[in-house]
C-alpha cells in the first residue's frame, strides 16, 4: 500500500445499536472531520437496512477497539451504490 494513502487510515470497527446489539461489522475510514465515511461493511448489511430503513432508526455508536463514539446513521445513493457514513455527535465531559 502506499503511505499515506486513504488505507491507512482504515479501522475495522462495530455499529452498535441504541439498545447495545451489533449491526454491522465494517470498516470505517478515520479522519478529521466529524462525518466517518463507511468504507466496506464486512458483515450485517441486511441488520443495518432493517435498523435504518424499516424501523427508521439512525442513533448508533461506532466501536473502535475499546473507544464507544456516539453518532447518527446516514446514508446516499452514490454511482449506484449505497454509501454510509456515521456523523458523530460531540462527546460531552
Amino acid at each position: 500500500m502506499l503511505q499515506g494513502s486513504r488505507y491507512d487510515r482504515l479501522q475495522r470497527g462495530e455499529l452498535v445499536a441504541e439498545d447495545g446489539n451489533v449491526l454491522a461489522e465494517v470498516l470505517v475510514e478515520l479522519g478529521e472531520d466529524r462525518d466517518l465515511e463507511i468504507y466496506r461493511i464486512l458483515d450485517g448489511k441486511g441488520k443495518l437496512l432493517q435498523y435504518y430503513f424499516v424501523e427508521g432508526k439512525r442513533p448508533v455508536r461506532l466501536a473502535v477497539g475499546d473507544v464507544l463514539l456516539p453518532g447518527s446513521l446516514r446514508t446516499t445513493w452514490s454511482d449506484s451504490s449505497r454509501r454510509w457514513r456515521v456523523a458523530l455527535m460531540a462527546l460531552s465531559t
